[in-house]
């Protein structure tokens, strides 16, 4: 293990309806995100898009564009006037711009990790008429960290984070034990190296798996370029292989890989002052169409919709004010209601606070 995993673990250890038209149609189908993993395997297969995170059929390096969102809303406390770090995650930029950079540091010595954690969206899938299962999508959210060491070992961390603490942090854990121990940034890839006994997985967890790295390091980094791992045995996770270049996926095939909806703020158990507190986040909605909940102790406080910046298939951002809130535990849980009847829901994101 190079020094540059001693580094980054001693980083580590200091942390945290109806169809209207055709071309509606089709950008509902992304939004809607009713197809089984199965299908929206092939979908991305099919893709025009040279960025998806299945392996190239040929194997070579292939860059999708980099994503600058519509929103730029990162999760720093508003409450607490922290500069929000900048981060960006829907297609159309050039390719050199930075995807997801966490640009201002949440205190004079701390910096804010974009990581891309894997969990269930809230959404039920059908395999083949068999059980429904919960559908897996990706969550990002800003991980505070050292500043100190170099964005190679800042993404390497961030890396292990998606992937060791995921378990800790209420996402899952599909690595096992494997690590990142190494990232090298070159001029058309970004390098990682993986040590660990390599998980058996089914084909759709370890696709969106390595997802949730590839958009980890590629935001950390800030280069949006394709991701080659490195493993002792030939295999990322599952069946995947190391001979094949991973990228991020662009445009509609982006919901088959990111969560419909997302909470940049408050942060993952933020405790804030007592007063006025502001939600803010991503979604992609129908519509833009957004929903919340605010409960504490189990007891509804408010509820309510606000629409995001843009609709889908491109990812917008919203924000709900709060209002003044006592002191006290809260759960804030938003969704995107589904065109179809407006009773399911397209994703859900739940996010527990503190006021004190």
């Amino acid at each position: 293990m190079t020094s540059t995993s001693t580094t980054s673990r001693q980083v580590l250890s200091t942390m945290s309806t109806a169809a209207v038209a055709a071309s509606v149609a089709v950008a509902l189908s992304g939004c809607a995100q009713q197809a089984t993993s199965s299908q929206v395997s092939r979908a991305a297969s099919a893709s025009s898009s040279a960025g998806s995170t299945t392996p190239a059929a040929s194997g070579t390096s292939t860059t999708s564009s980099a994503t600058p969102s519509a929103g730029t809303d990162g999760a720093g406390s508003e409450q607490a006037g922290t500069p929000a770090p900048v981060d960006a995650t829907t297609a159309g930029a050039p390719s050199s711009a930075a995807p997801d950079v966490a640009a201002r540091s949440v205190a004079p010595s701390r910096a804010a990790l974009p990581v891309y954690f894997l969990g269930r969206d809230g959404t039920q899938v059908r395999e083949g008429g068999g059980a429904a299962t919960p559908r897996l999508r990706l969550f990002r959210e800003f991980v505070p960290a050292q500043r100190s060491g170099s964005t190679e070992q800042r993404a390497e961390t961030a890396a292990n984070v998606a992937m060791r603490e995921a378990g800790s942090r209420g996402y899952l854990n599909v690595w096992g034990e494997r690590t990142v121990t190494d990232i090298k940034v070159g001029a058309g890839a970004i390098d990682v190296t993986l040590d660990g006994p390599t998980r058996t997985v089914d084909d759709a967890t370890a696709r969106i798996g390595t997802a949730s790295v590839v958009w980890t390091v590629t935001a950390a980094t800030g280069k949006n370029l394709p991701v080659r791992f490195r493993s002792p045995d030939g295999r990322v996770l599952g069946t995947l292989p190391t001979s094949k270049t991973y990228s991020r996926s662009a445009g509609v095939a982006q919901t088959s890989e990111l969560a419909a909806v997302w909470i940049d703020s408050p942060g993952a158990g933020a405790a804030l002052k007592a007063g006025p507190v502001v939600a803010t986040g991503q979604a992609c909605a129908f519509e833009g169409s957004v929903s919340y909940s605010l409960t504490r102790a189990g007891k509804a406080v408010r509820s309510g919709h606000t629409t995001a910046s843009i609709a889908c298939p491109t990812r917008g951002t919203w924000r709900v004010d709060l209002g003044r809130l006592a002191a006290g535990s809260y759960q804030l849980q938003v969704w995107a209601p589904s065109p179809a009847d407006g009773q399911r829901d397209l994703g859900r994101a739940t996010r527990t606070f503190t006021v004190r």
